[in-house]
């Protein structure tokens, strides 16, 4: 897969030679340790050794759930993502959901803004969500390719990346939106109205959670994991855009102002799909925190 060239990257780096220049701290944001490599080309076991898997349900009502704010923009992204369709870098046509704003081909030469190249994945700066270019699970020929990043308004502080596999009608979306005045449960539940708005609900099901196991220190600490927030995981049966039963399942937290969500698709026995989800939404979840501990996202743009 190409990986996305990044033209201002390049100025950014011909500045940083003059002594003058001043250097951000989400500049100077180094990608370890990325907690998100460690689920490229794991086996099964190796997986196990390294997290906590857990079946989780909700315990919702099993009805639609109305409220005043839903993250809709993210829904109409990940909607439209399901059917294949040739997108460019631009902003995109009237024919779409203009709510969703740019869209970056990860196959073509365009730059999006605020984020940087690294030797596997594109780091967004503020955040600190990292996207690997591709999460390969060797043992299961299962593969997933990052084919778009998103750009849902112009502060770049409400993004997402958009994971397609080579098992046809698979797919997940990972969110990193700057909301501080946005609960986490306000998250969870306006996008399961969303849910329930796009596809007909037939049931809930059981979701699979994920957690990165500790490996504390000679102190018996481990900052990043010291006080670790607690998500939301949702899964729904749906009826999909082609009348077939699959999956549909959320992950979401909060991370300080930050919010991480992951939106995934799969067949309803596809537990390994379903897996890879829960793997990559925990792995994001301590990689944003990680950066926003050290350097914290202030008002403005710092990128």
């Amino acid at each position: 897969m190409k990986r996305i060239k990044v033209a201002a990257v390049i100025g950014l780096l011909a500045c940083a030679a003059c002594a003058s220049a001043p250097v951000s701290n989400t500049e100077q944001l180094t990608s370890d340790p990325a907690y998100t490599d460690a689920i490229s080309n794991l086996s099964r076991i190796e997986i196990t050794e390294r997290f906590n898997i857990a079946s989780y349900k909700s315990e919702l009502d099993g009805t639609a759930i109305k409220i005043g704010w839903t993250p809709s923009a993210h829904e109409s992204q990940f909607e439209q993502s399901a059917v294949p369709e040739k997108r460019t870098g631009k902003q995109i046509d009237n024919n779409n959901d203009q709510s969703i704003g740019e869209v970056f081909e990860i196959q073509n030469s365009m730059s999006p803004p605020g984020w940087r190249v690294e030797p596997n994945a594109m780091l967004h700066l503020e955040s600190g969500l990292r996207c690997p270019n591709d999460i390969n699970i060797v043992s299961q020929d299962l593969k997933y390719d990052l084919s778009k990043i998103f750009h849902f308004d112009d502060t770049k502080r409400n993004v997402a990346c958009l994971y397609t596999a080579n098992v046809t009608g698979t797919s997940f979306s990972i969110y990193a939106s700057h909301w501080p005045d946005i609960t986490q449960e306000e998250h969870a539940y306006g996008a399961v109205s969303a849910i329930f708005e796009a596809y007909e609900v037939i049931e809930e099901m059981t979701v699979q959670v994920a957690t990165v196991k500790r490996e504390d220190d000679a102190t018996g600490s481990n900052e990043i994991l010291d006080d670790l927030e607690i998500p939301h995981a949702i899964g729904f049966k749906i009826n999909n855009q082609n009348a077939e039963q699959v999956k549909t399942a959320l992950w979401v937290v909060k991370i300080f102002d930050w919010h991480v969500k992951v939106r995934a698709t799969y067949e309803l026995e596809d537990q390994v799909s379903e897996l890879i989800a829960a793997l990559y939404f925990a792995t994001s979840h301590l990689d944003v925190r990680a950066k926003n501990l050290k350097y914290p996202t202030v008002p403005g743009v710092d990128v």
